[in-house]
């Protein structure tokens, strides 16, 4: 991996040395996501969490150029969160092998956990034994889904074979299924099917790249009704005792049909606290921390995030909206953390523009791109009742660019769902 170090802007030694391999989980080769929009647009924001001086980067791809919206003042002279602040040197967005190699090819220390500890957490293995272990596992769905390794998946008819033993054990009525890979991001790599029309073609040539991530996890197909996310930091164990766990946020996560993210929706309040205001927020906050503290144990320490959702359940022939509390944990920086970042950046602007006092909460929505229907961020919202508000987190673009991220604000949660596509 090529080892480039560019001086922050001020200063000839950058403070904190950014390594921005959004999408690493896919392969060493993460820099070829970084032309997607989606991912560039996570990457303006991420860099927004970092002092607006005094911080460089190494690798093919240097993230994107600074940038505050001017209504909100100043650029910021510190970080978003104190841990950044604290942890001067290297971020990288996930902390795997090829992150390690490029640091110590730039002479620059690691200081993060060993990729090892990493990537046992970031596993969607361990996100699945261990919420069966602390009892998270949602009772219609106990003993249903199945971790294959690498080497279960080098023979083929062995693995059909098992698909197949476990798939006739479910019970009746789930039929449609899906293989995700252990170590994957945003859906990518999963293939679905169904145990009443099993495609063994298809599973047989889905092996070699599931080899590749890792090995793969079976699971039902649901009929997911909100995607939810809770941000975290862990801070490093001392000997013998143990670290911090900082819940920084809950949010939900809107996302498009195929998986991919397009930004995060939630409430906040005029302390800068964000909740996602769903029903089961305190429980999505409560099995987040218990396995992000399950995660510490195994040596993991940073940022990271656990994903969880709701689905339709029927219940004599009733749909009943039933929470996994745990989907996945993800051992590295998280959009969802990144939103709640931006939303502290932002929060005397907010509190300001919309007159925010104590006790009270405003809706928001973070985003990667402009929600379908709007010309800007900041147009045509003004006339709404209630008013919604606007503000685009990066540069202008011409008209016929993909637009970059912002955010919008309102005081009513239920008009600005339906503006942006909230379920």
């Amino acid at each position: 991996m090529p080892g480039k170090k560019a001086p922050g802007p001020c200063e000839d030694t950058p403070r904190w040395i950014l390594y921005p391999n959004c999408g690493a989980e896919e392969g060493g080769d993460w820099s070829r996501f970084t032309r997607f929009p989606g991912v560039w647009n996570c990457l303006q924001l991420w860099r927004s969490l970092f002092p607006a001086e005094s911080v460089g980067w190494i690798g093919p791809v240097p993230p994107p150029e600074a940038f505050w919206a001017p209504e909100t003042g100043e650029p910021p002279a510190r970080a978003a969160f104190q841990w950044i602040e604290q942890q001067l040197g290297p971020h990288a967005w996930w902390g795997d092998t090829h992150a390690q190699a490029a640091f110590q090819h730039a002479s620059l220390p690691w200081t993060g956990p060993h990729p090892t500890r990493t990537e046992r957490v970031h596993d969607k293995a361990f996100a699945l034994e261990t919420s069966r272990q602390l009892g998270f596992e949602p009772q219609p769905l106990r003993g249903l889904s199945e971790t294959f390794s690498p080497e279960d998946l080098e023979d083929p008819d062995g693995f059909l074979r098992s698909i197949q033993r476990q798939l006739q054990d479910w019970p009746p009525g789930m039929d449609a299924f899906t293989l995700k890979p252990r170590l994957g991001s945003s859906g990518r790599g999963r293939i679905g099917g169904a145990r009443s029309t099993l495609n063994r073609d298809a599973l047989r040539g889905a092996l070699p790249r599931l080899r590749e991530r890792g090995g793969a996890v079976l699971e039902p197909w649901l009929s997911r009704r909100h995607d939810l996310a809770v941000a975290l930091h862990l801070a490093p164990r001392s000997p013998g005792g143990s670290g911090a766990v900082t819940l920084l946020g809950s949010l939900e996560a809107i996302v498009h049909p195929s998986g991919l993210p397009l930004g995060h929706f939630g409430e906040m309040d005029s302390r800068g606290r964000v909740f996602s205001g769903s029903p089961f927020d305190e429980d999505i906050r409560e099995a987040a921390v218990a396995l992000a503290q399950a995660a510490q144990r195994e040596g993991y320490d940073g940022p990271c995030g656990v994903d969880a959702f709701t689905f339709d359940m029927l219940e004599q022939d009733q749909a009943r909206e039933t929470l996994r509390p745990v989907v996945e944990f993800n051992a590295r920086y998280t959009l969802g953390l990144v939103a709640v970042g931006v939303l502290r950046r932002l929060l005397t602007w907010i509190k300001s523009t919309l007159e925010l006092s104590p006790g009270e909460r405003v809706a928001f929505f973070v985003g990667l791109q402009l929600p379908a229907g709007l010309d800007s961020w900041t147009a045509s919202l003004g006339g709404l009742s209630p008013k919604i508000v606007g503000l685009s987190l990066a540069p202008a673009a011409p008209a016929e660019a993909f637009s970059g991220p912002g955010v919008l604000l309102c005081r009513d949660r239920a008009t600005l769902a339906a503006l942006v596509g909230a379920p």
